[in-house]
């Protein structure tokens, strides 16, 4: 099969022998043809340049269909047989693990929704659509020590998508992926590091295990204590985020401790108006009247305002 597959490669035109190159690093089934026709300026040339053209995006698919290296699924998706992928990684050498590893990497990358878009059903679906083919890539680059940052920030962006899906497991995995390669590269105190410790104390308080949100809350202070300062507003957000957790514990006077720096640090770096502040506000007028203390919330606030 590989010396019958090498052949069909060899009568192939460079997009089509491109896009195979690219669909090999992705999940065999369910490839959105979309995907390359969005991300086609992350995609080498010409096949960034033929992607524009709708009539030339399908000569190259049908090619690769011709030939049988590739099977279509509907309009929509493209499939390629697993062995097949591998046979094409393994004709291009090592530069399936350098140049294409990261152009794979780069348009997956930036294809992932952003995290405010998850309001967004669209978003949400196209995340669905892409995420096995994200997972593919991340794991592939997460073994290569030229990529491994690159590859922490995939996982992490499949730890945001996974926890919008309410798929809180999964986020916790790829949370903890991230967690492992930032730890190793960029070290224990990288203000990157102390985000994924966040975000996996999130992960813990939405399964309602408070004891282990609070360790993994606490480690993220601890980082952005030491290097951003008390006063930083992401060391404001850690502390409302703390106080959130002992709010839902019923333990009022830490929470509203908490809470209080938070507020205080917000109003002086980031203002009344701006939309931390205003959060950990509500948060904190939500824990006064969970402790039948509404009355004083607006004494504490004129006071302090």
């Amino acid at each position: 099969m590989p010396e019958t597959l090498a052949l069909s490669l060899g009568k192939l035109n460079k997009s089509a022998k491109q896009l195979l190159n690219v669909l090999s690093f992705m999940a065999p089934e369910k490839i959105p043809l979309d995907f390359f026709e969005r991300q086609r300026e992350h995609l080498p040339p010409p096949l960034c340049e033929d992607l524009r053209d709708r009539l030339k995006t399908i000569d190259a698919v049908s090619e690769l269909t011709n030939y049988s290296l590739a099977m279509p699924d509907g309009d929509a998706y493209i499939e390629v047989h697993r062995i097949v992928q591998e046979i094409v990684r393994e004709l291009l050498g090592e530069e399936a693990d350098t140049d294409l590893l990261g152009v794979c990497l780069e348009a997956m990358a930036a294809a992932m929704p952003d995290i405010d878009d998850y309001g967004r059903p669209e978003q949400r679906e196209w995340f669905e659509r892409i995420s096995a083919h994200a997972v593919e890539i991340a794991n592939r680059a997460a073994c290569n020590p030229d990529k491994e940052v690159r590859a922490a920030s995939l996982c992490f962006s499949l730890g945001v998508g996974f926890d919008e899906l309410a798929q809180y497991e999964q986020a916790l995995e790829w949370y903890n992926k991230a967690l492992g390669i930032r730890e190793k590269v960029l070290g224990a105190e990288h203000p990157d590091t102390a985000y994924t410790y966040n975000n996996i104390a999130i992960e813990y308080y939405e399964q309602c295990n408070y004891p282990k949100a609070l360790e993994w809350h606490q480690k993220a202070l601890g980082i952005r204590e030491k290097v951003l300062g008390a006063e930083h507003p992401d060391t404001a957000a850690t502390y409302n985020n703390i106080a959130v957790v002992y709010r839902n514990q019923g333990n009022y006077p830490k929470a509203l401790e908490l809470y209080h720096k938070s507020y205080i640090i917000g109003l002086s770096k980031l203002g009344a108006t701006h939309p931390d502040t205003i959060a950990t506000r509500k948060n904190m007028e939500a824990a006064y009247e969970d402790s039948g203390l509404d009355g004083k919330f607006d004494d504490w606030l004129n006071s302090h305002e």
